[in-house]
């Protein structure tokens, strides 16, 4: 995917809306180049694919280095709640677009922390990348995701997404027919990719696989700040959390999230001439697995297959893990919702554990109002805007975060009169939905 950064005078469109213009026009060439191709292939014209297949390419290609794209991917990096208020203006931001390569190493510093992970005394090296960074990571997702395509069961980065796989869940256990359900999770999943499968298999190419999606040519610097005392017990040091984050994809990278679902959609296509899993209801989100089944039989089966297909696959060293196989009635754990089934209706509620989590961040965001650190309450209102769009299946929720916000009606005037702008909408929407529903 070549990149280059020479700035020629029909790929510089001088206005923002321009630009985004023009990428939607290479993205759609290059969906329909490859639908072309697909239906090609189906008719058994090999020449006509190929040269749709490389019509693609092409397309692909001219994203990856023109102008517009890298204006298009600056300013939706810049649209960060971190980079919003550092945004260049006027030829600065044209000058910092025209900067980004692909196909070169980065020039921004990537930070690397430590974070505590549920088993004890394993971490997890997260990366922090700046704007520019996250700019290439997005054009990279732009260009390579056409080429990369998922099962309609993968929801962590098309298919709508958290809310649409805790969506089809639900219906799936609303559902009579299955009466078991098995959770299972891929042990150490990015750590354990190879990077050499990557660059050899990825359809962007050697160099983009190393600067973009590995960033191996890139700066880092390792910080051990963000592990707190459990560094003292972990006997972290710089260099042992650097060598870490060196290992497999890049965590908290977008671009790895992409490369990911790739990797899990060719092991599900594995199954599929086999019918192995035909028989069992499957949901996938990032390395998280749902299983439904009709019997316990049929699931243990499915797992099984599932596993094998997992630990042959050539992208690395991937075991599943199972929680167990259990009943619908007893519930279970899926994406932070406990979900279960009580007479034929469900209920899904956050764990207690991520109510605890919020508790404490609405807690310590109300201490900020208190002292005048947050005037307006718009940190506040960001974070029960997030925690509303990550458990909106939970219909309590308003009136947890009310009877929350009770507490603070004398302190926090303010706070109050913000959120009750979001309750409003909330209580709109479900209006609307409602009205919806009996028109119909």
């Amino acid at each position: 995917m070549p990149a280059g950064t020479n700035i020629i005078a029909h790929e510089c469109p001088p206005t923002l809306a321009a630009a985004q213009k023009h990428v939607a026009k290479l993205r759609s060439r290059i969906e329909h180049a490859l639908a072309d191709a697909e239906a090609a292939r189906v008719a058994g014209d090999a020449t006509r694919c190929k040269s749709a297949q490389y019509k693609a390419r092409n397309w692909a290609q001219m994203l990856g280095s023109s102008m517009s794209g890298k204006i298009v991917a600056l300013d939706a990096a810049y649209e960060g709640a971190r980079f919003k208020k550092n945004r260049p203006q006027g030829e600065a931001f044209y000058a910092a677009a025209a900067a980004l390569s692909l196909i070169r190493p980065g020039t921004e510093q990537i930070h690397i922390k430590a974070v505590n992970k549920k088993r004890y005394p394993d971490f997890r090296p997260i990366h922090a990348f700046g704007p520019a960074e996250t700019a290439r990571q997005l054009l990279f997702g732009w260009c390579a995701q056409p080429f990369m395509p998922v099962e309609p069961n993968q929801y962590a980065t098309r298919n709508g997404g958290r809310p649409a796989a805790i969506k089809r869940m639900l219906e799936l256990v609303e559902n009579e027919t299955f009466r078991f359900v098995a959770t299972l999770d891929i042990k150490d999943f990015y750590p354990n990719v190879c990077r050499d499968w990557l660059k050899a298999n990825l359809p962007v190419g050697v160099r983009v696989s190393a600067n973009v999606v590995l960033a191996e040519n890139s700066h880092t610097r390792s910080r051990l700040s963000g592990y707190g005392l459990a560094s003292a017990f972990h006997c972290l040091s710089s260099c042992s959390l650097t060598y870490a984050s060196r290992q497999g994809l890049l965590q908290g990278a977008a671009s790895s999230s992409i490369v990911a679902d790739a990797i899990v959609a060719q092991v599900l296509g594995t199954l599929h001439p086999t019918k192995a899993i035909a028989d069992v209801e499957l949901v996938n989100y990032a390395d998280n697995f749902a299983l439904l089944a009709r019997t316990r039989r049929e699931l243990e089966a499915a797992i099984q297959s599932l596993s094998a297909a997992f630990g042959q696959h050539p992208a690395g060293d991937m075991r599943l893990t199972c929680d167990g196989i259990k009943r619908l009635s007893d519930g279970f754990v899926f994406l932070g919702y406990q979900i279960k089934r009580v007479r034929g209706k469900v209920e899904a509620v956050p764990t207690g554990k991520n109510v605890e989590k919020f508790a404490r961040k609405f807690d310590r965001l109300a201490a900020r109002q208190v002292v005048g650190e947050d005037a307006g309450g718009k940190e506040m209102l960001r974070a029960v805007k997030a925690w509303r769009a990550a458990f909106r299946e939970w219909q309590a929720g308003d009136f947890w975060i009310l009877a929350r916000l009770r507490a603070y009606d004398r302190a926090l005037p303010d706070a109050r009169r913000a959120l009750q702008s979001v309750f409003r909408k909330l209580v709109e929407r479900d209006r609307r939905q409602i009205s919806a529903l009996l028109a119909a």
